[in-house]
C-alpha cells in the first residue's frame, strides 16, 4: 500500500472545514469589499481631528471596530480558501485580495494610535469621563496610550502598515514552492 496526500477533491465532505458559513462565494467576498472600502473612507474623514470631541472619538472607534470584524472575516475565509487547495488560481486570487484589503484597512486606520498619544493621558481621560459609551473603549485606549513611546508618527506609522503584503511575500513564496511546485519523491 502507498501512501500519498489524496486530492481535495476525494476527500469526503465531513473531513473538511466548512468556509461557507463566512461566504458562499467570491461575489460575497467582492460585496463586502466594496463595503469596506467604503467603511475606510469614513474611518479616513476622522484623521487630524479625532480627539477633537468625545463624539468623534467614539464614532471613529465604533466603525474602525466594525470595519475590523468585517476585515478579520474576510481574511480568513480568503486565505482558508486559498488553502483549501494552494494550486487553485481563483484561491490564489481571492488570497491575494483578502491580503490587499488588510494592507489598506490597517494603513486606513494608521493614525489613530499617533493621535490618541498626541492627545496625551489627561485628554483623553476627559473625553472618556465625557461620553459613558467610551467606556467600552477604555482599556484598548489606555493600551495605546501605554505604548506611547513605541508608536511612530503617523507617517512612519503607515509606512510600516503598508509594508504587510511585502512582509508576507517570503511565506507566501516558500507555500506556493513547497506544496505545489515542488513534487517530493
Amino acid at each position: 500500500m502507498e501512501n500519498s496526500v489524496p486530492l481535495r477533491s476525494e476527500v469526503k465532505n465531513k473531513y473538511k472545514w466548512d468556509i461557507d458559513t463566512l461566504y458562499f462565494n467570491k461575489e460575497g467576498v467582492l460585496r463586502d469589499t466594496r463595503k469596506l472600502n467604503e467603511m475606510i473612507e469614513e474611518i479616513q474623514s476622522y484623521k487630524g481631528r479625532l480627539t477633537e470631541s468625545a463624539d468623534t472619538l467614539y464614532s471613529c472607534l465604533k466603525i474602525v471596530e466594525k470595519a475590523s470584524r468585517l476585515c478579520e472575516v474576510m481574511s480568513t475565509y480568503t486565505f482558508m480558501k486559498r488553502d483549501e487547495d494552494n494550486s487553485n488560481v481563483d484561491g490564489q486570487e481571492l488570497a491575494d485580495l483578502g491580503q490587499k484589503i488588510s494592507v489598506e484597512f490597517e494603513s486606513a486606520v494608521s493614525f489613530i494610535n499617533p493621535e490618541i498619544i498626541a492627545a496625551g493621558e489627561e485628554k483623553i481621560n476627559k473625553l472618556i469621563d465625557e461620553k459613558k459609551e467610551l467606556k467600552l473603549y477604555k482599556h484598548y485606549i489606555h493600551n495605546i496610550l501605554r505604548q506611547g513611546k513605541h508608536i511612530l508618527s503617523p507617517k512612519e506609522e503607515k509606512i510600516i502598515a503598508q509594508t504587510g503584503e511585502m512582509a508576507s511575500s517570503m511565506v507566501n513564496t516558500f507555500k506556493m514552492l513547497s506544496i505545489v511546485d515542488i513534487k517530493m519523491p
